[in-house]
């Protein structure tokens, strides 16, 4: 830290107070916490294909692959927690203010954690086709669409936000990659996230915690996979949703996508998907009703599906658009723990699987239905040419293709739109996975 004050001291005073705030936000608490315990971590690329240029088949270009990073802990529990992000994916790695997040919670509590950046975004490759960033001055209107306060800059006053801490708000701001929500990279991200979710390269038992965008990405990725893998999903704040073609809502745009009934039947599938809400929420919101609506349709069909609203439910007041990042996310992650738990999905490797238990806090009183059969998803015949891909288990072999960022088509982000590996603890080794990777 001295030596980084001392440097500074040859900056531009404007560079140096950034540089001193940057360093203020990095430095954590003094914590009594034991270490975390990592048997092994890494990253991988998956779920992409290789286009050949049309003018020179012996040139191709690896795109439209998504970046999976990975932590293992040692005497990891069965289930894995992939956190799938709608801005970056600093949102799981810490607070507002810097301090532990969601992925170091879940790490310490024993849950292999993967993060995930989709196709087209952050770390994630190159895209299959072109596109166009558009400049946007969008970090005043991110302050209501994080349901920090209605207008910039006042708070709500019981806010989780540290909204005293002036660094913390500059942080959020500037720690975010650019969204893209259209119907093309809803369906190239899903593509993507189905092919890890049937790769067994993240176990058999994944419950994916979701933000905003990613919610309805990832109920269409565990419709599309061909495996039930997908046994839980959370989406904190889902800012767009997925609804059968019989529910009388026009689809359109990269938030309502409307999907074959049929298809949408898959998602009695999941064990457990829950809908939770931050405070200050209400039927005024678009998406808050529509998610109960969502629900009931899941339900209906068979399924198991939840909903929460963390001011009234849990008490816990001034609740964010991103809850897990709030300055009480302990009390979030123990939310967590509850539904995790409730769902026997809390367990370690070798233990007897319990039972499915009653549904607590239903809505509304839901028939008893025959969950549908697994139907298999109709494949497409690739445009492309079809590539086999090879995937190792994390932490052994790196996958093959690039992990640099490239986007499709700019929107912004998914709220402001609105307001305006596997079996990780087992001794022995899954064997080498192969998938195949289609162009779609």
């Amino acid at each position: 830290m001295a030596m980084a004050l001392i440097h500074a001291s040859s900056r531009p005073f404007g560079q140096t107070l950034l540089l001193l705030a940057a360093l203020l936000w990095m430095t954590p608490a003094v914590s009594a916490k034991d270490p975390i315990m990592l048997d092994r971590t890494g990253g991988f690329s998956i779920g992409g294909r290789i286009m050949p240029n049309p003018s020179n088949p012996d040139q191709t270009l690896s795109c439209d692959w998504g970046y999976m990073e990975y932590f293992i802990p040692v005497n990891a529990r069965r289930t894995s927690i992939v956190m799938w992000h709608s801005s970056s994916t600093q949102v799981w790695q810490n607070r507002w203010d810097g301090g532990e997040g969601f992925k170091d919670k879940f790490l310490r509590r024993g849950y292999p954690v993967y993060i995930w950046d989709p196709p087209r975004v952050g770390r994630a490759n190159w895209a299959c086709r072109d596109y166009e960033y558009r400049l946007s001055y969008r970090d005043q209107g991110n302050f209501a669409a994080w349901n920090l306060g209605r207008q910039y800059p006042n708070f709500y006053s019981d806010t989780k936000f540290p909204k005293d801490n002036e660094n913390a708000w500059y942080h959020a701001t500037r720690t975010r990659y650019m969204e893209f929500d259209t119907e093309d990279n809803i369906e190239v991200q899903t593509d993507a996230a189905a092919v890890a979710i049937d790769s067994g390269l993240l176990g058999d038992s994944i419950v994916f915690l979701t933000n905003s965008a990613s919610g309805l990405r990832a109920m269409y990725s565990a419709i599309k996979a061909e495996t039930n893998n997908t046994v839980g999903i959370v989406n904190y704040e889902t800012i767009g949703l997925i609804y059968p073609d019989d529910a009388g809502i026009e689809g359109g745009g990269g938030f309502d996508y409307v999907i074959p009934s049929e298809k949408f039947d898959r998602l009695a599938n999941v064990k457990a998907i829950q809908f939770v809400w931050g405070d200050h929420r209400d039927d005024s919101f678009t998406y808050y009703p529509r998610s109960q609506m969502v629900m009931d349709m899941i339900n209906e069909r068979g399924g198991n599906a939840e909903f929460m609203h963390l001011g009234r439910d849990k008490g816990l007041k001034g609740s964010t658009h991103s809850p897990f990042m709030d300055m009480d996310n302990d009390k979030v992650a123990e939310v967590l723990d509850e539904f995790l738990e409730r769902h026997g999905l809390d367990g370690y490797p070798g233990e007897a699987e319990e039972e499915e238990p009653t549904k607590e806090e239903p809505t509304k009183e839901e028939p008893e239905k025959e969950k549908p059969e697994k139907e298999e998803p109709e494949k497409e015949e690739p445009e492309k040419e079809e590539v086999v891909g090879k995937g190792n288990e994390p932490g052994d072999e790196a996958n093959k293709g690039d992990d640099d960022a490239s986007d499709d088509t700019e929107t912004g982000d998914a709220a402001g739109e609105e307001d305006e590996e596997e079996d990780a603890g087992d001794e022995e080794e899954p064997p080498e996975v192969e998938w195949v990777l289609e162009s779609k």
